[in-house]
């Protein structure tokens, strides 16, 4: 196993809580295949694409279209960042709360205590809602990665980079056919960071069905898949890939929570791991799609 460290990374770097910033993004938004999408190019002379799965937060973070642009530029392709959450993805308003129900407050101090249980709650509400929406998007992605496969000029690739609930449908569709009527494998190379709602043993199940070339970025204080699921998902994953290891690469950033790789803010100093993120799916995209 691969790891990834550095002093100056603040501890438990969660998502969540990311700070937003002024910088803008490159790109612009179409209408491919009906699904709104933010499109971003690079200038190499190849026709691969790599389909950008968003976190939760979708198009509505700029971090998002901020790192497609990173990915575009320095791979040279074509990045697409469909548009398939509600509301175009959960509120910004969902980071103050979180920043509220993670404040150290005293235990003496009842109203700091009474206002983290009340983002608490208003929390658990958001995201019981925003799941419930997006329970049955699975399909709708399929459809529309499937028609940009076919829509790609012959012998060029798609690539898949998922992050948070993207990267638990990008690995979903690594087990994919091209088409509906079967033929080859959909994804021609995948790159996640902290897939959500990972299985281990349901993980590598997917990836043994066509052994697409992956490569996984996690953190080692992610509460949604802890630091020994991890180790499973890698061991599960060595062991499908045995044959051939050099399709296979995990990473474990150290000191890092959910989100850490959508840090793209040049001036924080928390960037420095995903700065080693980005350059772990770029050099990866570079290898399988160029």
């Amino acid at each position: 196993m691969l790891r990834a460290t550095t002093g100056d990374l603040a501890a438990g770097s969660d998502f969540i809580s990311a700070s937003l910033h002024a910088a803008q993004p490159l790109g612009h938004f179409e209408t491919l295949f009906d699904v709104e999408t933010y499109v971003t190019r690079g200038t190499a002379t190849s026709n691969s694409t790599i389909v950008f799965l968003t976190d939760g937060f979708g198009l509505n973070l700029v971090h998002n279209k901020l790192l497609a642009d990173q990915y575009a530029s320095r791979t040279g392709l074509r990045v697409l960042v469909p548009n398939f959450l509600p509301d175009g993805g959960l509120s910004l308003s969902t980071i103050r709360l979180s920043e509220k129900l993670a404040a150290s407050v005293r235990w003496y101090n009842f109203f700091g205590h009474a206002r983290r249980a009340s983002s608490g709650l208003k929390i658990t509400i958001i995201l019981a809602a925003f799941s419930f929406k997006v329970r049955r998007t699975f399909p709708s992605v399929l459809n529309y990665v499937r028609a940009v496969r076919a829509s790609l000029p012959l012998g060029s690739k798609l690539g898949i980079a998922g992050f948070c609930l993207g990267g638990h449908w990008s690995s979903r569709l690594c087990a994919e056919h091209a088409t509906e009527r079967g033929g080859s494998h959909l994804v021609g190379a995948h790159f996640t960071a902290y897939p959500s709602n990972v299985d281990p043993g349901e993980f590598a199940s997917l990836a043994n069905r066509f052994k697409v070339p992956q490569s996984l970025a996690l953190g080692d204080r992610d509460d949604d898949l802890p630091i020994n699921e991890a180790h499973l998902l890698e061991t599960n994953l060595r062991r499908v890939y045995q044959d051939n290891l050099d399709r296979l690469e995990v990473r474990i950033y150290e000191g890092c929570g959910r989100g850490f790789a959508l840090r793209v803010d040049p001036q924080a100093d928390e960037n420095e791991l995903a700065d080693v993120a980005l350059e772990q799916a770029v050099a990866w995209f570079r290898r399988w799609l160029v």
